[in-house]
């Protein structure tokens, strides 16, 4: 019996020291391996994000945006990190599988749908769900500039929104406003976006339309307020007219407009001060145009140019003269030679027809350094040069008509040397006299040369080439054309033998 007790004792000691090894390796073993997870939560972007299990989230169609799944409990394992996507709607988002756990999704079209996610196991009992409202998203709309009375309403029209397949429920919202320094001059309904005009000026309206995700978009219109007309204004080109010349078989048509400029009403009416003087010009009462009669030439004529507006009487006269007309200008010689201190008279030019509206001629120096000219169109030479000489015909309402005198001024020529004083060449023989001009600068410089014996001597007289061609004595004579200074040259031709 003792011995059997022993026994037993023994077995039972051997027995606790498997079993703790046994427990040793199970513990050594599952501290080692993953644990399968139990349930699974759907967040928002990353494990981080926000919990949206069982939820209803915004997306865009076309957006991508991330889900991230995460366990209750530490995965390393591929098998459990595995997760499986269905979607209620595929045409809306697909169905898809990961092995990771963040996935993007990007929507194909608005709509709604659920998703469920299985982990480790397609339709695995370890799920979670997310219902998704797909939406088009807004990225932009035009707002048009709004002109509105004081005391008139208007509302702010929203046209052209961006994709074209926004629907209604793709805007929560649209608010409109105005800032308090703008309420002075318009008030807008915030939410209807009616305006009503307070005072003239301009006013900026903000239009907020508010998206599913609380995301905005955001525009702004100009509102203005016109004031009234207050007065009416008449020009030809950029300047003002109140009295204007007409030639007889011609039309104007002046530019009418009202102050301010953004007076709502802009319409001027036309009318004739005194109707008899239609038998003086024409005038087109809808575009304003003035006809010039023949029979008018002479006669002034008032025109009236009247504001539409009927809050203020504007207007504005503008007296109208017929002339005849200017046809063409001629002058008798188009240029001029004048020495220095030498003067010239501008004949005054040939007006066509003789009777034609012409106001005044004046003359200008394009050089006055050359040349000068004064009122009289006396021109005067200043120095050596050239200048041009404008004749201005001024005809009627800054109509001119230019003509031009190409002026040449002279330096005079004041005395000539000719070399050699002498000269003493064989029978046959030839040389070439040189002349200088005084001053070395003058204009002008032409010689002519003679000989006083051609029988003894020739020379050339341009060039003053001089051939002896007879024996004797000749004197050669050097004459400038300017001012006909001379001096002379004597030249001996002998034979050419010698004794």
């Amino acid at each position: 019996m003792g011995k059997q007790f022993k026994a037993s004792t023994k077995l039972t000691a051997k027995f606790l020291v498997v079993l703790m090894v046994l427990q040793a390796v199970f513990v050594a073993f599952t501290a080692s391996a993953d644990s399968k997870p139990t349930s699974v939560t759907i967040h928002k972007t990353t494990a981080a994000g926000s919990d949206v299990s069982g939820t209803t989230i915004v997306a865009f169609k076309g957006t991508a945006f991330s889900l991230a799944v995460v366990p209750n409990a530490a995965v390393t394992s591929a098998a459990y990190l595995k997760n499986y996507w269905h979607s209620t709607d595929t045409t809306v988002i697909a169905n898809v599988s990961a092995t990771t756990a963040v996935k993007s999704f990007t929507p194909l079209k608005a709509g709604t749908v659920t998703l469920t996610v299985y982990n480790t196991t397609d339709n695995g009992s370890v799920s979670n769900t997310v219902s998704v409202n797909v939406y088009t998203k807004l990225t932009g709309f035009t707002l048009t500039p709004l002109t509105v009375k004081v005391n008139e309403t208007k509302a702010i029209a929203v046209t052209n929104l961006l994709p074209s397949a926004i629907t209604s429920t793709d805007v929560v919202s649209t608010t409109y406003s105005i800032s308090s320094a703008d309420q002075a001059f318009a008030t807008v309904n915030s939410t209807t976006g009616v305006v009503t005009g307070v005072a003239a000026g301009k006013a900026t309206v903000t239009v907020v339309k508010t998206l599913p995700d609380n995301s905005t978009v955001t525009k702004t219109v100009v509102v203005t307020v016109p004031k009234p007309v207050t007065s009416v204004t008449v020009k030809k080109g950029t300047s003002s007219v109140s009295a204007i010349g007409i030639d007889a078989g011609k039309t104007i048509t002046l530019t009418a407009g009202v102050l301010p400029t953004e007076a709502t009403d802009k319409k001027v009416n036309y009318s004739l001060q005194t109707p008899g003087d239609s038998a003086y010009v024409t005038l087109n009462t809808t575009t304003g145009a003035v006809y010039g009669k023949p029979a008018g030439i002479g006669h002034a004529v008032v025109v009236l140019y009247t504001a539409n507006d009927t809050v203020n009487s504007a207007v504005k006269s503008v007296t109208f003269t017929v002339y005849k007309e200017f046809k063409s200008a001629t002058l008798a010689k188009s240029t001029a030679v004048l020495k220095i201190g030498g003067t010239k008279q501008i004949v005054y030019p040939t007006i066509t027809p003789s009777d034609a509206s012409v106001t005044s001629v004046t003359y200008s120096s394009d050089a006055t350094g050359v040349a000068t000219v004064n009122s009289s169109g006396l021109i005067t030479g200043v120095a050596a040069g050239t200048a041009n000489i404008s004749v201005i015909i001024n005809i009627h309402d800054g109509v001119t008509k230019t003509l031009k005198i190409a002026v040449k001024v002279s330096k005079a020529v004041t005395g000539i040397t000719i070399l050699p004083a002498t000269k003493s060449i064989k029978l046959y023989e030839s040389y070439s006299i040189a002349s200088s001009i005084a001053p070395s600068d003058a204009s002008y410089k032409k010689v002519t040369y003679t000989s006083s014996d051609p029988s003894v001597a020739f020379v050339n007289p341009r060039t003053g080439a001089v051939t002896g061609i007879g024996i004797g004595t000749s004197t050669i004579t050097g004459t400038t054309a300017d001012g006909s200074f001379t001096d002379t040259s004597v030249v001996t031709v002998t034979d050419n033998f010698e004794d």
